[in-house]
């Protein structure tokens, strides 16, 4: 009999910052964080046994951790708000290494927010070549 380990990694991946808000629950100032968790299975904890699976999202405050989750379907709302924090966002994207910069345009490219990883790749490139 042929047996093995099977491991679930459960985790979260970091898609970008919200509007700058109070939280309703501590009162607190701050920008609002974007994550999105996913789930997956690992036999012998390095043969993967299925794909990663992504869940909703979560918007929440980065004081308390009060927040709320939204459905995957409804990425308009969540587009909007990475349009409110994307300020915050690219100031906290020119700050990381180059691995995490690659992951974080990976996982908003995968979403379907291609405005806002071409903003974070190029920047002031993009609004200027359109205003000329």
């Amino acid at each position: 009999m042929i047996g093995g380990w099977i491991t679930q990694v459960r985790n979260r991946v970091f898609i970008g910052f919200g509007p700058h808000v109070e939280c309703s629950n501590c009162h607190n100032s701050g920008w609002l964080e974007i994550w999105q968790p996913y789930f997956q299975q690992w036999a012998y904890s390095f043969i993967p046994a299925h794909p990663k699976m992504w869940g909703d999202f979560t918007v929440y405050c980065k004081i308390c951790h009060w927040g709320i989750k939204i459905k995957k379907k409804e990425k308009a709302k969540v587009a909007e708000l990475l349009e409110q924090g994307k300020s915050s966002t690219k100031y906290g994207f020119d700050r990381m290494d180059a691995k995490a910069k690659e992951a974080l345009l990976k996982q908003l490219n995968r979403n379907g927010f291609t405005q806002l990883s071409a903003f974070l790749s190029f920047g002031d490139q993009i609004s200027s070549a359109r205003t000329e």
